[in-house]
C-alpha cells in the first residue's frame, strides 16, 4: 500500500483501523469520519484504508465510495480479507492482490 499511496499523498485520504481509538467504531460512524476527513484535509477522491476488516460491514461504505466514482484501496493481513464471501460483497468493483 505504501507504494501505491507514495504518489498520492497530498490527494488521498489514509485510515489505518488497527489504531486503538477505532475499537468501538460501526458502520453507522463512516459517514461521520468521512465528514471530518473532507472537513480536515479537503475533498479527496482517493482512500488507503488499512486493516478495514476490523470493522463489521465496512463493505457497504467502501461500495458506496466507488459507486461515487471514488478509488479505494484496502488491506489488512487477517485471513478474512482472503475469503470467497468478500469477493461476493465487493463483485466487480476489486482487483485481488497477494504477495507471497
Amino acid at each position: 500500500m505504501n507504494e501505491i499511496r507514495k504518489d498520492h499523498l497530498n490527494e488521498s485520504y489514509f485510515v489505518n483501523f488497527d489504531d486503538e481509538r477505532f475499537f468501538d467504531f460501526t458502520i453507522e460512524d463512516f459517514q461521520t469520519m468521512y465528514e471530518l476527513l473532507i472537513e480536515l484535509y479537503g475533498e479527496r477522491d482517493t482512500f488507503f484504508f488499512d486493516e478495514i476488516q476490523n470493522i463489521q460491514g465496512w463493505e457497504r461504505f467502501v461500495i458506496r465510495l466507488h459507486d461515487d466514482k471514488k478509488k479505494v484501496y484496502v488491506t489488512g493481513s487477517n485471513a478474512s480479507m482472503l475469503s470467497r464471501e468478500l469477493g461476493t460483497h465487493l463483485t466487480g468493483r476489486h482487483l485481488p492482490k497477494m504477495s507471497l
